[in-house]
């Protein structure tokens, strides 16, 4: 380290953006890396962007979120409607079959009472 204080201090200097020169003034190479440094800045502007990029996507999240919920109570809302008319559906047709029943009871060619209902299958008035 008395020798050559530049090999011990050098990596500490250039990772806190510090560049060593050599007796010509040309930039030494502390690292058999090929000159692909990385300084405190340069990993505190990388963690900034990373910051950015990270509230840029939590916004994201959140509307995409608030959209989806938007769409399920859409959803939840027409289901229920969709059940209401199915139910009057099943209501009209239970109406439409008693009145056609009754039809066929006034009109005479459903049901002979007279008969007491033999040879009349009942299972036609469900």
């Amino acid at each position: 380290s008395r020798d050559a204080p530049e090999e011990v201090a050098g990596p500490l200097l250039r990772l806190h953006g510090f560049e060593l020169l050599d007796e010509e003034g040309n930039v030494m190479n502390g690292g058999a890396d090929g000159g692909g440094v990385v300084t405190l800045a340069t990993t505190r502007d990388k963690a900034e962007r990373i910051q950015r990029q990270s509230q840029v996507l939590d916004s994201v999240a959140r509307r995409v979120e608030s959209t989806l919920q938007r769409g399920v109570s859409r959803m939840e809302s027409a289901t229920t409607r969709l059940g209401r008319v199915l139910e009057l559906s099943a209501t009209l047709k239970m109406i439409l079959r008693l009145q056609f029943e009754a039809r066929k009871v006034q009109d005479g060619s459903g049901l002979d009472l007279e008969a007491g209902g033999r040879g009349v299958d009942l299972r036609d008035l469900t």
